[in-house]
């Protein structure tokens, strides 16, 4: 029986040998064989190229529409100004429902972003106030900073917080200020030039927040304390003749409850409530609108007031009037856009001005978030 089998196995493979149509059998399943992965691999390439193809198309679209989003801000703003006021800015900066119905009805003829907003960079601290030009610490501004930081340094910093603020904010003066004269506790020329990996001291405005980690002292976790992104800004600057002016004023009509905290001073233990009542009095609605005015200069003081609360301690010379608002603003837009699952981000800040008698917006930085 097995010598039977063998022949069998002998006569198959002689046949498919000396038999051309065998021959032709053998190499067809051999090709086939070979040609079947080949296919399904090139099927799988051409799908992926597509799907490339696709993501990329749509990742476009995503982006055109959270640039369009940025020009919807800008023109936003720009109708605004001829009338603006403390009021109508806060609807703008913080109704996210006004800003809604403009897109949903921009979104009847158009593809809009999903989300866009418009925040004030003026209710923040200005970081290139801190100097008078050429070299002079502003003393107003030099408080500002010393509350914002001196808790932040005790939780993350030296021991001594007193001398570790001073360091950080007389090293934030020297890089600012335009000689190479050192600060008692500050850094200049010599400092930077002796680091492991030496770096210049620009003395001058600082040119992007971020700028703030080439100072001395300056560190991550201090920065994560104070929200440095959230509660300081690079920009603020009034040009007037060739000169640029930082007053440093803020608009406490958009500013943070952090911000808005740094007007009382330390030993103040209601300070936090305060600036929580001012916060929440300005964003207080009633039938939708917001119930109370801010268009005065009193109006903080109002809002404490009717809380049991004095605003006698303030740091009222840093506090900008309402008349300061018709003129140059700056803002940071946010616009998302999303296109088939493929999401955008857009981050811009734009400076409105009037220049001869019409209102502009200018783009003066551009960030892809995502």
């Amino acid at each position: 029986m097995m010598k039977q089998k063998k022949n069998i196995h002998s006569n198959i493979f002689k046949s498919l040998i000396y038999n051309n149509r065998g021959i032709a059998l053998f190499v067809s399943i051999a090709l086939v064989s070979i040609m079947v992965p080949v296919v399904i691999e090139a099927n799988k390439n051409a799908f992926r190229t597509v799907e490339s193809m696709a993501t990329t198309r749509h990742r476009h679209s995503a982006t055109y529409i959270a640039k369009f989003g940025i020009r919807i801000a800008m023109n936003i703003l720009i109708e605004d100004a001829p009338n603006t006021s403390p009021d109508s800015l806060r609807n703008i900066c913080e109704d996210p429902e006004f800003i809604a119905e403009i897109l949903t009805e921009i979104g009847s003829q158009f593809e809009v972003p999903k989300s866009l907003s418009i925040k004030d960079e003026l209710g923040k601290l200005q970081i290139n106030a801190l100097i008078k030009p050429p070299n002079t610490l502003d003393p107003d501004q030099e408080l500002l900073w010393d509350r914002a930081l001196r808790t932040c340094v005790e939780k993350h910093g030296d021991e001594n917080q007193i001398n570790e603020t001073r360091s950080i904010i007389q090293s934030v003066a020297d890089w600012l200020d335009e000689n190479d004269d050192e600060r008692p506790s500050g850094a200049e020329k010599s400092y930077y030039e002796s680091m492991d990996i030496p770096k210049k001291c620009r003395n001058g405005f600082f040119k992007s927040i971020d700028e703030l980690f080439d100072v001395k002292g300056f560190t991550s976790s201090i920065a994560d304390c104070i929200q440095y992104r959230n509660n300081a800004t690079i920009y603020g600057a009034q040009i007037s003749k060739d000169k640029i002016n930082y007053t440093g004023l803020i608009n406490i009509r958009s500013a943070d409850v952090p911000v808005l905290t740094l007007l009382f001073p330390e030993e103040d233990l209601d300070r936090f409530e305060k600036a929580q009542i001012i916060h929440s009095y300005r964003l207080e609605k009633e039938d939708e609108n917001f119930k109370n005015s801010i268009d005065n200069n009193d109006w903080y003081v109002m809002a404490l007031n009717e809380e049991g609360y004095g605003a006698e301690n303030a740091l009222k010379k840093i506090i900008m009037p309402a008349d300061q608002m018709k003129t140059v603003g700056y803002f940071r837009i946010v616009s998302t856009a999303t296109k088939s699952g493929i999401t955008k981000t857009i981050s811009a800040v734009v400076k409105r001005e009037k220049v001869k008698n019409k209102w502009r917006c200018i783009i003066l930085t551009w960030e892809d978030v995502s």
